[in-house]
């Protein structure tokens, strides 16, 4: 089986964006996409090639150090890249000793994710190192999952636990244009209220 990329990614949001933003790389490439170690292993005897390697460290089942080293295992030669909201450095330090190419923040844009993994696949000088802004703050527009200036303000007032009311005084608009920005947000995050809102920003490693 050819397959160009593997990602390893246990949220589907995010592993359906990078799926599809591996995809526009590789165009009619094979992308295989999973969410866990355990699933991977019932492929590694078909896959006869890999070119790259995402896989984030917060993982079901085996996570972390342990789940890099155990891909490194299956594909010894393939770049790994790891794309993670994980801040904790000692994590991210052995996962670079692990033999990672790179640590890449989930807050990072699409546009710098891109130019990194070209620089990987075309064997640039690259050093191990984990890469948690981008080097020009206009490309976050650019992220594979980001929100409009209007939906980040917002997101931080639910951060807030304000009300819409709150919101429409704050930010002077009307309560219908509040709860369509509101109503935007969910839709884009595959939620149906605040609270799932609010969690499942922090885990895609977007800030509220």
């Amino acid at each position: 089986m050819q397959v160009s990329a593997l990602i390893i990614e246990d949220h589907p949001i995010y592993r359906d964006a990078l799926s599809n933003f591996m995809q526009t790389t590789f165009k009619k490439e094979q992308i295989l996409a999973t969410a866990s170690i355990e699933e991977v292993s019932n492929w590694t005897a078909r896959i006869e090639q890999l070119k790259i390697i995402l896989i984030d460290l917060n993982l079901p089942g085996l996570k972390g150090v342990d789940a890099v080293r155990c891909v490194r295992k299956y594909w010894p030669e393939t770049p790994v890249i790891v794309i993670s909201a994980c801040q904790d450095r000692q994590v991210i330090t052995a996962a670079l000793r692990a033999g990672v190419r790179l640590v890449i923040s989930k807050s990072v844009s699409g546009t710098t994710i891109a130019g990194l993994i070209d620089k990987i696949l075309s064997n640039a000088p690259c050093p191990a190192e984990w890469i948690t802004c981008d080097a020009r703050p206009e490309a976050s527009s650019h992220a594979l999952i980001s929100f409009t200036t209007r939906q980040s303000e917002i997101m931080r007032f639910l951060g807030q636990g304000l009300s819409n009311k709150e919101m429409c005084l704050r930010m002077g608009l009307a309560e219908t244009t509040v709860k369509m920005h509101i109503s935007l947000i969910f839709r884009t995050l595959k939620v149906k209220n605040r609270i799932q809102a609010l969690v499942t920003a922090r885990q895609l490693g977007i800030a509220a």
